[in-house]
């Protein structure tokens, strides 16, 4: 049965991980061609406020999609009836809708207020941007539901059919009506969405909204979302500035930048989310040992793959970016900024799980709250001060970068705490989280001084080849040391063949 469960988690990994890659092909193309389309860097950060609302609406759900995420598996650990599983998500989906629609009113009388101060674009924008938050709300309940089944498979098949229609439909929008055109097709496929996820569930859902199950959700997913919520707040503290404070064409690099570096987090975020139903199952069981086990390896090879793909992000932006897109050459620092601070949040998204599983299993989840407000409070001090002093969008990312790195590395110290990780062992374990980023670090270093100063002249596909081949050849040792220490692509050629 154990060999079954590995057996299946790496499947199940692949699957996820082809349709990433997938998703993440397509999505260069769309981030290669989107600011093309839309030209000028203003209207494009207009993106960015469209971020920002899906963002901070992802929470008004009170907790309910994550309370169900979380619930289900732990539940089933415990052996509770179907019967409370089934009042579970029906209580979620009438709360997800009930709140979804609150929030869409709420943020289209906060865009009708604003029609005097804004461009007609700019309130199209803000009004289809408050369309999408029920919509955005509902598809992070359903995918949660298929995950808590464990329906990776059917859930990449899924990704990749929806990344190429919204791709596609996307750059048709964004060329013949710009950037409003661009969020109307995003609009419209986020719709298509919801209703194949819904269709696809193999159980009815019905909206009903029962106390005793939604208070169960809210109970659990509520000081969740709160935590996310502050995490989110922080990270999210630099885009906040930029857009209200620093404004302009500082907005559309801004977008550029994170549309970039969100392949970095790409296939750690696949290997994090096939995880979780087994982190729950275990948390619902009580076993520490395997807990342990999952957060001391996944956390280093996170690390690992994050590591790479920064370095290999950083490279692709000095030597591709400036040929293709030379009104956004700006956003190159800011890239570099946000690199390798990706590179090392890839290492919460299992001790993230962990840590809070076990926080509210334990019911100290105050505390970590408590802590996390301390940050919010710091990257608002901080990005003021940078605001003041430099008054740029690099000032701001980083001044942040400094408060997101810190709470990282108290994160993975506190993860490993919480599976009783002695404290030198978990000082080492961040060593050897550290390692991989590090090293990929100063060999992308090394490359960019390589092009830079003996390759300058070079045209733009040779010259990111040649990065690519030096930035590997650098990558060696690192390779040979994780590969000992982990077996990685070993494992996943076996599992391959296996197939």
């Amino acid at each position: 049965m154990a060999k079954e469960r590995i057996s299946k988690l790496w499947r199940d990994t692949i699957f996820m991980s082809g349709a990433g890659l997938f998703t993440a092909l397509f999505g260069m193309v769309r981030g290669a061609l989107l600011p093309k389309l839309i030209n000028n860097p203003a209207d494009y950060g207009l993106l960015l406020i469209v971020n920002l609302i899906a963002g901070y609406g992802a929470y008004t759900d009170l907790g309910a999609s994550s309370g169900i995420y979380r619930q289900i598996p732990y539940l089933r650990g415990q052996k509770a009836s179907e019967k409370t599983l089934e009042q579970l998500r029906n209580s979620a989906v009438g709360f997800v809708l009930l709140t979804g629609l609150l929030a869409a009113g709420a943020a289209l009388l906060l865009g009708l207020g604003m029609i005097s101060s804004f461009s007609t674009v700019a309130v199209i924008i803000l009004i289809l941007a408050a369309v999408r938050l029920p919509l955005r709300n509902l598809i992070a309940l359903l995918t949660n539901l298929h995950q808590a089944e464990q329906r990776f498979a059917l859930l990449a098949k899924i990704e990749v059919w929806s990344t190429v229609g919204w791709v596609g439909g996307v750059l048709l929008g964004a060329y013949f009506w710009g950037v409003s055109g661009a969020v109307g097709v995003i609009v419209a496929v986020e719709l298509v969405r919801v209703v194949v996820y819904w269709r696809t569930l193999g159980f009815s859902l019905k909206p009903i909204l029962t106390v005793k199950p939604t208070l169960r959700l809210l109970s659990v997913g509520m000081p969740l979302t709160v935590a996310t919520f502050l995490r989110f707040s922080m990270e999210s503290m630099d885009k906040l500035f930029v857009a209200h404070f620093v404004g302009g064409e500082s907005r559309g690099f801004l977008t550029l930048t994170l549309t970039v570096v969100m392949f970095i987090n790409l296939l750690p975020g696949k290997l994090g989310t096939v995880l979780y139903p087994d982190i729950a199952r275990q948390t619902g069981a009580g076993k520490l040992a395997s807990l342990r086990e999952k957060l001391l390896r996944y956390t280093e090879i996170n690390a690992y793959l994050g590591a790479i793909t920064a370095g290999l992000t950083v490279i692709a932006a000095h030597t591709l970016l400036p040929g293709w897109l030379p009104n956004y050459k700006a956003a190159i620092p800011l890239i570099d900024l946000y690199a390798p601070r990706m590179a090392l949040y890839t290492t919460m998204l299992v001790g993230g799980n962990i840590l809070i599983n076990q926080l509210l299993e334990r019911k100290q989840v105050k505390r970590w709250l408590i802590l996390q407000v301390a940050f919010v409070l710091l990257s608002v001090a901080a990005c003021s001060w940078a605001l003041l002093r430099f008054g740029d969008a690099e000032g701001q990312v980083l001044a942040n970068n400094v408060v997101v790195i810190l709470y990282v590395l108290l994160l993975l110290y506190f993860s490993a705490g919480a599976v009783k990780v002695k404290p030198l062992r978990r000082l080492a374990f961040i060593g050897t989280v550290l390692l991989p980023i590090l090293y990929a670090g100063g060999a992308t270093l090394a490359v960019l001084y390589l092009i830079e100063n003996l390759l300058a002249r070079w045209s733009l596909i040779p010259l990111f080849l040649v990065g690519v081949a030096a930035f590997g050849l650098l990558l060696i040792p690192l390779l040979i040391i994780e590969e000992k220490r982990l077996g990685l692509l070993r494992t996943i050629k076996t599992k391959i063949l296996k197939r």
